[in-house]
């Protein structure tokens, strides 16, 4: 079988095309972000306020894109076989590092309304950036690291319910052959 299975309930994608769909999605919010940050340190005119919201801002997004860059670039130097993640998680992945970016992005962009500024603000952000990144660094860790992905024949055995007993199939330690 050269592709993922699309018979089963929750399908496989290719884990190459997974993480490039992440990456894009960190590099073009994380930008966003940057963007604004770099248009509001030009108009502020102070270079510690500029400092301190660039400070804040790096360690947020810098490690991740980093990692997935890194991971990107050894693969595109290697001839590997097509790997395959689930789907669901897939999704799971990219809308929890959605809502991370866009929390960012709010927290920025809402800056000059709040009547907390600078550090206090970003301390406060604290609140619910940590557990939103937890998440999310959870979930791109698996998928930008690991290398240890069935393959869709494994998958597809593995999701098949066992219907007499109602259980699912457990893998077996041999790989499965196509006859």
């Amino acid at each position: 079988m050269s592709g993922p299975n699309r018979n089963t309930r929750d399908p496989l994608v290719s884990l190459a095309h997974t993480r490039t769909v992440l990456a894009r999605l960190w590099l073009s919010g994380s930008g966003f972000s940057a963007i604004i940050l770099v248009v509001a340190s030009i108009l502020r005119g102070r270079s510690d306020a500029a400092r301190e919201t660039w400070s804040w801002f790096l360690p947020l997004v810098l490690p991740t894109i980093g990692l997935m860059l890194g991971v990107l670039g050894a693969a595109a130097m290697a001839r590997q076989r097509e790997k395959y993640v689930r789907k669901s998680f897939v999704d799971i992945a990219f809308w929890l590092s959605a809502a991370y970016l866009v929390l960012v992005s709010l927290t920025i962009l809402l800056e000059p309304f709040s009547p907390l500024r600078g550090a206090e603000l970003h301390g406060m952000s604290n609140y619910w950036l940590g557990p939103m990144q937890g998440l999310v660094v959870a979930a791109l860790g698996y998928l930008f690291t690991s290398d240890e992905t069935p393959s869709p024949q494994a998958a597809k055995k593995t999701a098949e319910p066992d219907l007499m007993n109602n259980v699912s199939k457990k893998p077996s330690a041999e790989p499965i052959k196509n006859e």
